[in-house]
């Protein structure tokens, strides 16, 4: 899927995650129910994660010139992707014109660990959970020990 990549902040200025106060989260889906229990419930991270990788998401990305371009943060180690787990979350952390797919969750995170991307889900709010592309591999896997055990 991935065609080629753009660097959200100098491509469409959008703002740093890391360094902007985080955005109130209120769950509106299972997923994001899940999400918010996971992060103070180790024993809800397996469940949070297998019903994300059923879902669809919201992906900033657009097409540019018959390819698919995928925006992403840069990273000290990694660049990642921001997922969206409903519409209401990208819409409310992104500048209104920012370009975004829907797309199955599992889908487009084996297209962003074969391109050695990391992710963050639900950027710009609390809680957010950032995988490395090893990590997402991991997940994709079924082996949940890597991520279940450190803080989302």
């Amino acid at each position: 899927m991935l065609c080629a990549k753009g660097n959200l902040t100098s491509t469409l200025g959008v703002l740093n995650i890391m360094t902007h106060k985080p955005l109130p989260f209120e769950p509106l889906n299972k997923v994001e129910k899940l999400q918010s229990d996971a992060a103070t419930s180790i024993e809800k991270r397996a469940e949070f994660w297998e019903e994300l990788l059923k879902s669809e998401v919201y992906v900033l990305s657009e097409e540019i010139e018959g390819k698919e371009v995928l925006y992403t943060w840069e990273g000290s180690e990694e660049d990642a992707c921001g997922v969206f787990t409903s519409q209401e979350k990208i819409i409310g952390a992104m500048p209104p014109e920012t370009p975004y797919i829907i797309i199955n969750a599992r889908t487009i995170l084996e297209s962003m660990a074969n391109e050695g991307l990391g992710t963050f889900v639900n950027p710009r709010y609390e809680p957010m959970v950032r995988l490395k592309s090893k990590e997402i591999k991991s997940m994709l896997d079924g082996n949940f020990h890597e991520v279940i055990g450190r803080n989302t």
